[in-house]
């Protein structure tokens, strides 16, 4: 019997899963930044997007789920990256070259939207502590998976301080009307937590080519 050509329904039917939850996030986003958060009800979403308020439930707990999507691509990101960090290097410059090409990895324009968002949404801003936490708890355990040397309590302080960088950052870029360049106060945080680390040289800098979209 001959083969028909074409995707196996299987792969057919996860393209389909990440289309619909592609297409979920992008009106829930349009909508929370156009109207606020709390002006929009998942009904106003799932309507949006072309599908059923039960199709929106199969794919996001509650609206929140979707303003944080990005966070936790971007949370799987760095723990990937620690996951697979050069054991030559110490603890903070791992930690310091993962943080830095997960930032390189943001889409800036969106996440400048979502962050003045749950900033100004209280619901969010609980959710994102809350969150922040977990990528502490998740980091420091890739970090001594990856480097034994190091002791899961210090590797729960160097993830506490590596998460504490982005957090505050974030705070800053907003007080400060988006005049200062996230990447850079991530950045200029990095140096002022851990002075002892050497500059990255610019070839550094690049994205990794082995590090996923964030998109």
């Amino acid at each position: 019997m001959q083969r028909k050509a074409g995707s196996p329904p299987s792969s057919r039917r996860e393209g389909q899963k990440t289309a619909v939850r592609a297409s979920l996030i992008e009106a829930g986003l349009r909508l929370f930044v156009a109207t606020g958060y709390d002006r929009v009800s998942v009904d106003d979403i799932a309507e949006a997007a072309g599908v059923s308020r039960r199709t929106f439930f199969n794919y996001f707990a509650g609206k929140e789920d979707i303003v944080f999507a990005w966070a936790e691509k971007a949370r799987q990101a760095l723990i990937d990256l620690v996951a697979h960090g050069d054991r030559a290097l110490s603890p903070r410059e791992l930690l310091r070259n993962c943080v830095l090409a997960v930032v390189d990895l943001l889409p800036v324009d969106e996440i400048r939207s979502l962050a003045d968002l749950i900033h100004v949404t209280p619901a969010l801003r609980g959710r994102q502590l809350l969150d922040m936490e977990g990528w502490e708890t998740n980091v420091a355990e890739a970090l001594v998976a990856r480097l034994p040397r190091v002791s899961p309590i210090d590797a729960r302080y160097l993830a506490m301080g590596a998460i504490g960088v982005l957090r505050i950052a974030g705070q800053r870029c907003i007080e400060s009307g988006w005049k200062l360049n996230f990447r850079r106060t991530v950045d200029d945080g990095i140096r002022r937590l851990w002075p002892e680390l050497a500059p990255l040289p610019p070839a550094r800098r690049h994205r990794p080519a082995s590090t996923p979209s964030l998109r």
